[in-house]
């Protein structure tokens, strides 16, 4: 479900959009919203305010009215599909326009540096201290600037080789070797962004170094490697895909085997009974992400954003998360919410986290940029 380093939607929908409740709340009549106004939410949010406007994955909308009913407010949500497309709405002038999003772990840094957020006050987030000790940490770590903290970790996974079992033998399921296979000539799919396809071709080609540090560094050499690397795969292409919807009717159709995916996108399939659908961290290593809900700098409704965000981390309302877009969250409470097959697939210990590449900036990210757009023009 990343990141832009990472993109991840429900298997709902992978364009951007907004659901807007306004025609419903009128449908529900002036009466009606009278009565509301002014309330504190049932579950003790601080409700009876305006609509809190948030950018959000798709499979959040799955959710939307346990959320709501939770801060006793209408939530209009924008459904996007990558992190870098939430940067770039906030920073043309979207940041008076939102109150809230959700991107990965390594965007949060730059809305800071944009001057987009304003600062979170966990006290006031009373889920907080259920979190993974970990996540805290990382939270810490990452989102912490001048002793105020401005992000908050939701869900988590990470990035590696998914295949189908039925296709691509016990060995190719380990290495990236499999991805520039002409075996599986036309049924390899490799994700439309910049950061997950360079990073795949930078593992494959064994730049492991470049990810150490607080940003990822590639020489100009190096990218330039990386970019051919793309180049030379594209014939064995089906094609690069954008979004959970996408990869999961390419798996169902069996028009991909192979391919350079999130966990979550797998798991979606075995939720729908797709058993042949497996996914491992390949033997060059794998990326990992997480979610983190950030408040916009302009946005008056902190006090309601955060009511907000300690409802995503609820046990139950994580649940539903982890449900609709296949990936753990931070809470490891949602387990007494999940059946025993929901608890294989989604209670994953975050140490697993351990031995994978946290996503994290590029250090020149226009030159990655350029350097795919290349790629997809050759």
């Amino acid at each position: 479900m990343a990141h832009d380093n990472e993109e991840h939607t429900s298997r709902n929908d992978s364009s951007d959009r907004t659901v807007d409740r306004r025609t419903y709340l009128a449908a529900a009549g002036a009466a009606g919203l009278t009565a509301t106004a002014g309330c504190i939410g049932p579950f003790g949010g601080s409700g009876g305010g305006g609509p809190l406007n948030i950018i959000v994955w798709n499979d959040y909308t799955e959710v939307q009215d346990q959320l709501e009913e939770r801060v006793g407010r209408t939530i209009n949500m924008t459904a996007m599909t990558s992190s870098t497309k939430m940067f770039s709405k906030w920073n043309a002038g979207g940041a008076d326009q939102f109150d809230m999003a959700l991107p990965n772990n390594n965007l949060v840094n730059k809305f800071y540096q944009a001057d987009l957020l304003q600062s979170i006050n966990t006290d006031g987030i009373s889920n907080w201290g259920d979190m993974y000790g970990s996540f805290q940490d990382l939270a810490n770590q990452q989102f912490q600037y001048d002793g105020s903290m401005y992000g908050v970790p939701i869900r988590f996974g990470w990035y590696g080789i998914s295949y189908d079992k039925e296709q691509v033998s016990e060995s190719g399921r380990k290495t990236t070797e499999t991805l520039w296979n002409d075996e599986y000539e036309g049924k390899i799919a490799v994700y439309d962004n910049h950061f997950k396809a360079l990073g795949m071709a930078a593992l494959h080609l064994g730049f492991q170094d470049a990810f150490e540090g607080d940003t990822v560094s590639l020489s100009d050499s190096q990218l330039e490697e990386c970019k051919q690397a793309l180049i030379d795969q594209k014939p064995l292409l089906f094609g690069y895909l954008a979004g959970n919807p996408s990869w999961v009717k390419a798996y169902q159709q069996e028009n991909v085997y192979a391919g350079w995916s999130g966990r979550n996108e797998i798991v979606q399939l075995q939720q729908d009974g797709v058993s042949r659908a497996g996914t491992t961290v390949a033997e060059e290593g794998g990326l990992a992400w997480y979610e983190a809900a950030i408040i916009s700098q302009q946005s008056e409704n902190k006090e309601a954003v955060q009511d907000l965000i300690n409802a995503m981390l609820d046990p139950e309302i994580g649940a539903q998360l982890a449900e609709a877009g296949g990936a753990p969250t931070t809470n490891p409470g949602i387990e007494e919410h999940l059946t025993e097959e929901q608890q294989n697939m989604f209670m994953v210990d975050p140490s697993r986290m351990e031995s994978l590449i946290p996503f994290k900036p590029m250090e020149d990210e226009q030159a990655w940029i350029s350097a795919w757009e290349e790629v997809k023009d050759a």
